[in-house]
């Protein structure tokens, strides 16, 4: 295609590519020269071959499934199941008896019901205008051990049977055999006012009794 000025050389194949139809006579710009511009000859198409279809692909071979494995043989039920099962509940039950005979001291259904103070005779009396209880009174020992009582908690009620305060009173050990009694008497230097009803917790004490 000859888009070139034949005189000055001057391209304009820019210019002519975007017109849909090249005209007749173009005139140069530059030398004025008129020149008729020409289409370049087709280029002859190539052939094109078609490939070969490829050959569909063979189907898989059947693989057989493998072989059921042999049932299993049946367990045979042990007779040592019974005898096991009696051996272990001796255990557990020597067990919990060795337990409970080590904690005898605590367990209420081996020391039995705990003492409690009876015959209880109170006394109030009034020293430098501060209220004071004087109490003689009996301990009781209904538990299947003997007892060590160390102090006795006192608490202070009101008319209604309410709570008001309290007081831990110590006193010397006082040691009481098993279906036994002993005598106890104690003071209490500060009453709160107001106090109607008392009532009397005993603590006994952390070592084992003689």
């Amino acid at each position: 295609m000859s888009y070139a000025c034949p005189s000055c050389g001057t391209d304009y194949a820019r210019k002519l590519a975007q017109l849909e139809t090249l005209p007749a006579k173009v005139r140069c710009h530059r030398c004025g020269t008129v020149w008729q511009p020409t289409s370049p000859s087709p280029e002859p198409r190539r052939r094109v071959e078609a490939l070969p279809e490829p050959e569909p692909a063979a189907a898989p071979a059947s693989v057989p499934p493998p072989p059921a494995p042999p049932p299993a043989p049946a367990a045979r039920r042990s007779r040592l199941g019974p005898a096991l099962w009696a051996l272990a509940l001796l255990l557990l039950a020597g067990g919990l008896g060795g337990v409970g005979y080590a904690y005898r001291d605590v367990l209420p259904w081996f020391a039995g019901p705990a003492p409690v103070l009876t015959e209880v005779q109170p006394a109030w009396t009034e020293v430098n205008g501060q209220l004071r209880l004087l109490v003689d009174a009996t301990i009781a020992n209904e538990g299947k051990r003997p007892a060590v009582i160390e102090a006795v908690r006192v608490k202070f009620l009101s008319a209604q049977r309410a709570w008001i305060g309290e007081a831990m009173v110590a006193v010397p050990p006082i040691a009481v055999a098993a279906g036994e009694a002993a005598p106890i008497d104690f003071t209490v230097d500060r009453v709160p006012d107001g106090a109607a009803a008392l009532e009397f917790v005993l603590v006994p004490s952390r070592q084992a009794p003689p």
